[in-house]
């Protein structure tokens, strides 16, 4: 943030600010947000909300943004991304259904899990949170 309020004393343009501080701040926490995502503990969640609102509160971004939203969309893209066959991450996912006895969000089976850890990595949290949507 430091860098940002410098280049705003030495006249940098609102909109250029703007793309630097996505740039910077925004794009790092997007980086592998989907992998470890799902370990931020609500605290942590608090605190980057936190910063967000106050970056927008100095005028650096035109929206709020907050971590679910971001992470919903990321894991979202990602996850429709790796369900095409040649993706590097399909290989991940469980094997397909044979019967469909009604529609679901995905075609995969939905496995198991035993513990917390495997609860919380992104492909089971997407197979269990796709089940029901369209994404």
């Amino acid at each position: 943030m430091y860098l940002i309020k410098l280049l705003q004393y030495k006249g940098m343009p609102q909109r250029q600010l703007s793309v630097i501080t996505y740039s910077i701040v925004v794009l790092h926490i997007l980086y592998a947000l989907q992998a470890w995502g799902g370990f931020l503990s609500a605290e942590l969640i608090g605190r980057i909300n936190a910063y967000f609102r106050r970056v927008k509160r100095f005028s650096y971004i035109d929206t709020i943004l907050t971590v679910d939203k971001l992470l919903s969309q990321s894991e979202c893209d990602l996850f429709v991304k790796a369900s095409i066959s040649d993706h590097s991450l399909h290989h991940l996912l469980p094997s397909y259904r044979t019967s469909n006895l009604r529609e679901r969000g995905h075609s995969f089976h939905l496995p198991d899990y035993d513990t917390v850890m495997f609860k919380k990595s992104f492909i089971m949290r997407s197979l269990y949170k796709f089940v029901a949507s369209n994404y």
